[in-house]
């Protein structure tokens, strides 16, 4: 009875089920594929602003912005995780599930770099950018061929965005054991794609992609009908 009269209270208070939480993750992949196709129309605009920000911006906010990389790089994450198993007892079992939608987000995106070549907006930023965005992408398959795939290297590996996609996979997974803390977590990875677009690492279609990518491969990670089978409930 009191349980009852909680709920009609405050309902808003309630945990989604899995089911529903995992439909809204999947929606949300989508909306961010969507957003990395739109992107590309002004993903030239806007590196050519953060190009002239490199120099004439205040150095302490980039400063600042690159701190957010924690959040994506794979070691700040390890650091992240470890938080919550040595400080969180609770939610010490739902660490495998963690670590499998952060470190499997950036596995995925990995493959998906190999088979779309795109150079980095810093390979331009010497001198001038292309003038139309489809200049930005070398072919499909880019270790094929051969010795001059393997010389380019890092520099064609733009698309999509590793960290975007590390940091959108973890973010999903922290909000996973934390719902409260979704619009931090939210935040947190929004902040680690700027860094990547500010750096020259990326254009903003590649973050978008890579966050795509993240939430997907998390969602899986956290769907009861699929991997989420596998990893043991966390109290919350």
């Amino acid at each position: 009875m009191t349980l009852s009269i909680a709920r009609r209270i405050s309902p808003a208070t309630q945990p989604l089920p899995a089911s529903a939480r995992v439909r809204r993750l999947y929606a949300l992949a989508a909306i961010l594929a969507i957003g990395a196709a739109l992107a590309l129309a002004v993903d030239l605009p806007l590196s050519r602003l953060f190009q002239e920000l490199q120099t004439s911006g205040p150095g302490d906010l980039r400063k600042a912005v690159n701190l957010f990389e924690a959040f994506a790089h794979g070691i700040g994450v390890g650091i992240i995780i470890l938080a919550v198993a040595v400080l969180d007892p609770a939610h010490r079992r739902g660490v495998p599930q963690l670590a499998a939608c952060a470190y499997g987000a950036g596995v995925v995106n990995l493959v998906a770099k190999m088979i779309v070549g795109r150079s980095r907006p810093l390979t331009y930023w010497s001198g001038e950018l292309p003038l139309h965005v489809q200049d930005t992408f070398v072919g499909w398959l880019p270790r094929l061929w051969g010795s001059e795939g393997l010389a380019l290297g890092h520099g064609i590996e733009s698309f999509p965005s590793g960290h975007s996609a590390t940091a959108a996979g973890l973010a999903v997974g922290l909000a996973w054991l934390y719902p409260q803390g979704r619009w931090l977590f939210a935040g947190l990875a929004m902040l680690a794609m700027l860094q990547r677009v500010q750096s020259g690492a990326h254009f903003p279609s590649d973050t978008l992609a890579g966050a795509a990518v993240g939430v997907l491969v998390a969602g899986i990670c956290c769907d009861p009908r699929l991997l989420g089978r596998w990893f043991p409930a966390a109290a919350h």
